[in-house]
């Protein structure tokens, strides 16, 4: 399985050679692990985008001094949690100046990032493994996991042209291919055949609550 710093390496070597679409697909590709960060510490969408902004700014400075494209996802998400620090640092200084006790509290990056990185680089191991399945699998695993609001099962047959009761056999072999690719990327996984059916109820439940 081809290793997401590969793609990094890539979109690097293009970027210094001034491909702005390489820029572009920069961007995307980490745009969610960036934004997690200060949404997760609590500021609102608005400011997490100038986080965001931020971040791609100082990056693109630090571009020419890169040495290492494994290094690239801990240096964002860190480097989005200070930013995102500092500017709740500053918000609590302007609202409260004389609350010099809140500098003893500015909460410690490390668990927060470590958690944030590891949903990244599980969700890009995902991505892969559904690369290298067939065209028809990705389309029903998409469907399936990546489709919000999930569609019924005759929906599913639906888009794919198959038969209704050719959904859970063709699920379960998608899945349990999906899963080869993931072990071999190094993913443990602990699902079950009736994986996909506990997901889907879950996210209707969830749907008709609201």
């Amino acid at each position: 399985m081809r290793e997401p710093s590969d793609n990094d390496a890539r979109l690097v070597d293009r970027m210094r050679r001034g491909d702005e679409r390489a820029w572009a697909e920069f961007l995307d590709r980490y745009e969610r692990l960036i934004f997690a960060v200060p949404r997760r510490m609590g500021l609102d969408r608005e400011e997490s985008a100038d986080v965001f902004q931020d971040v791609a700014i100082a990056f693109l400075r630090g571009l020419p001094r890169l040495r290492d494209v494994r290094t690239i996802p801990r240096w964002l998400s860190q480097t989005a949690f200070r930013i995102a620090r500092d500017r709740r640092v500053r918000q609590r200084r302007e609202m409260h100046p004389e609350d010099d006790a809140f500098w003893e509290v500015v909460p410690d990056p490390s668990p927060e990032v470590a958690e944030i990185l590891d949903a990244f680089r599980a969700r890009a191991a995902v991505h892969a493994a559904l690369a290298q399945l067939s065209e028809r699998c990705r389309r029903m695993l998409t469907l399936l996991f990546l489709t919000d609001p999930a569609p019924s099962y005759a929906e599913i047959a639906r888009r794919l042209a198959q038969p209704v009761g050719s959904i859970g056999p063709t699920r379960r072999r998608c899945l349990a291919r999906a899963l080869e690719a993931l072990a071999e990327s190094g993913i443990k996984t602990a699902v079950d055949p009736t994986f996909p059916s506990k997901v889907r109820r879950k996210r209707i439940a969830s749907r008709r609550s609201r």
